[in-house]
């Protein structure tokens, strides 16, 4: 493979052109934490790490229902599923205030591994069918998925194809994971990315990675969000309070938290 060469003057005219573009909202959002990089990014992977139990399903609904209400246009989700039916799946959505908002013009592409799995090859098929119809795509759950069975070396492989599905169709895709089995609540580290479940593989290829941890004060909950890589964008606040609103079944606010604040709750934490 020959190495490309360009002229100065045109180089610098293509980086100051990039730097523009990547400071565009290119998905609209109204959530506080998205805005801080100015929302889902295309061609880029947004990776959230929890523990099981962590508020992950919130989250996704969350996001899925702030994507559904400010899309332009016919806009469309693609929704990948490890876990669940989409019966299941459009259950947890009817139960919430949001349904109507959420299924608004039904522009959603859906499939689920447990309603119709065939094969690493044939899904992978499918996959890629969803990011070609797809404005952008959430994979729930990456850890739980029956493409992460197998061999080390075979999840590394899957994930580096995935990031080329990413890169070739210049879609956002969100992904969510578990953390292994070392971490757990009220352990006395806070999670880190190095804790997701798997080949730390994922991690070296995500552009942006949050993770959702809670922090169980008394009989409170503690919700909280932390970006903790975003490459390419400058962001002011990296540390954030989810508000969760029993009604919609969702994270109704983001509360941009001090760090002070955030380590009161880490250290306030029920203890096992």
């Amino acid at each position: 493979m020959s190495i490309k060469s360009f002229s100065p003057k045109n180089g610098l005219a293509v980086a100051k052109a990039r730097l523009v573009e990547s400071k565009k909202m290119l998905i609209k959002t109204a959530l506080k934490f998205l805005l801080e990089h100015n929302g889902f990014r295309p061609a880029a992977m947004h990776l959230i790490i929890g523990l099981s139990g962590a508020g992950k399903s919130t989250f996704f609904r969350t996001v899925g229902i702030d994507y559904q209400i400010n899309k332009e246009g016919h806009d469309r989700a693609g929704i990948w599923y490890s876990e669940e039916s989409e019966n299941d799946f459009e259950v947890h959505f009817v139960k919430t205030s949001m349904a109507e908002a959420y299924f608004l013009n039904k522009d959603i592409n859906f499939y689920s591994e447990v309603d119709g799995w065939e094969s690493k090859k044939a899904d992978f098929a499918k996959l890629e069918k969803m990011f070609k119809e797809s404005d952008i795509v959430f994979f729930d759950n990456l850890t739980t998925s029956s493409f992460y069975e197998g061999s080390y070396n075979e999840q590394v492989y899957f994930l580096r194809k995935l990031k080329g599905l990413v890169k070739k169709y210049k879609k956002p895709l969100v992904v969510f994971a578990h953390t292994d089995s070392k971490a757990k609540e009220g352990a006395k580290a806070l999670i880190e990315q190095n804790d997701i479940r798997g080949p730390k593989t994922i991690c070296n290829l995500s552009e942006f990675v949050y993770i959702l941890q809670q922090f169980h004060v008394g009989s409170e909950i503690k919700s909280t969000l932390r970006i903790v890589k975003n490459r390419g964008q400058e962001v002011e606040t990296k540390v954030f309070f989810l508000n969760y609103d029993k009604k919609s079944s969702t994270y109704n606010d983001a509360v941009k938290l001090p760090f002070s604040q955030f380590k009161m709750f880490f250290e306030q934490r029920n203890k096992l």
